[in-house]
């Protein structure tokens, strides 16, 4: 119960001032034309444009249709019905200062164009 008096110890003046970051994130594809049964490497370019770092961030992309056998992901990521995913990453202030990358195969000509990660 407050009773707004100051012996009593729910009281407090500390403030908490929150860290603040901007991600951007922006995928692409390797080779941009690729032909059914090519290995095609996606790319995600995960910038923070500040002010503060960024730590415990976690990123999912969902795999087209039309591509299959998802393999080489980096920075320990994993793959689960389609979707591939990171989490506990450190992005620093900076312009393209993290890149994910995973490979596919490319099943069905109407696989591109490239979604958006998440």
């Amino acid at each position: 119960m407050d009773e707004n008096t100051p012996a009593q110890d729910d009281e407090d003046d500390a403030s908490v001032t929150p860290k603040q970051s901007d991600l951007v994130l922006v995928k692409e594809v390797s080779p941009a034309n690729p032909n059914v049964g090519d290995v095609v490497t996606f790319s995600i370019k995960l910038s923070n444009v500040g002010p503060d770092p960024a730590t415990g961030v976690s990123v999912e992309d969902y795999v087209p249709a039309g591509f299959s056998a998802i393999a080489s992901i980096s920075d320990a990521g994993t793959e689960s019905g389609g979707t591939v995913s990171w989490s506990g990453l450190s992005v620093p202030v900076g312009a393209d200062t993290k890149i994910l990358t995973f490979q596919a195969t490319v099943d069905a000509p109407t696989a591109l164009p490239v979604n958006t990660p998440t």
